[in-house]
């Protein structure tokens, strides 16, 4: 893809400053996207992390690797697809399963490399690697998330104050009911086509 159509792409992922985790998208492909990201010295979450010898947070690592392997290649997948709506799909995190092999200091400049696994049914899982400017592999696994209609997720869960306590009374979340629903109906459908592979074929679905 060219230059104009990865930094629109950029554009469009939700995630803004200062929790946005990708400066530019280098690749992006169906199967594939590579992004890079540079850690700013003075982000609030070094000051905790550790004082006197600051180290990235390993969920803001998963976080980079995540924005670009799973929400940027998502909307590019969704919005490529045919699926009535695909462009108003909005990414939520589901899993992840990562192995941390290095640090990352302040001033760092990594790169991510993320290999489509599936996209079916709304969801997407991949491969991510995370690599430092020399190659240095400091963490790697496979990250996944359910498209959701933004539409939806504008309607976000407030608490408001009880008057007799003082205290927040939860609310259904109509968000996670919309993941809720999504999986179930994802699950459906794979349970159908497992079932038809099987009478058909004699295989399964991974």
């Amino acid at each position: 893809m060219d230059e104009s159509y990865r930094r629109s792409l950029l554009a469009r992922v939700p995630q803004q400053p200062p929790f946005r985790f990708i400066d530019e998208i280098v690749e992006i492909g169906d199967d594939l996207v590579v992004g890079r990201y540079r850690f700013q010295e003075g982000s609030d979450f070094y000051r905790g992390h550790f004082p006197g010898d600051p180290v990235t947070p390993g969920v803001i690592l998963i976080e980079a690797m995540a924005q670009a392997g799973v929400v940027a290649l998502g909307l590019h997948l969704a919005e490529a697809s045919t699926t009535p709506g695909g462009a108003g799909l909005r990414t939520m995190f589901s899993e992840a399963d990562v192995e941390f092999t290095g640090p990352v200091k302040p001033g760092s400049t990594v790169t991510t490399t993320a290999h489509k696994l599936y996209f079916r049914l709304g969801k997407l899982k991949v491969h991510a690697e995370m690599r430092l400017d020399d190659g240095t592999l400091v963490c790697s696994g496979n990250l996944a998330g359910v498209g959701v209609c933004a539409a939806e997720t504008a309607h976000a869960v407030q608490a408001p104050l009880s008057p007799a306590r003082g205290v927040a009374k939860p609310r259904h979340s109509t968000t996670m009911a919309a993941v809720s629903r999504l999986a179930s109906e994802r699950n459906r459908r794979l349970d159908g086509m497992r079932f038809l592979r099987r009478r058909l074929l004699g295989v399964d679905l991974p």
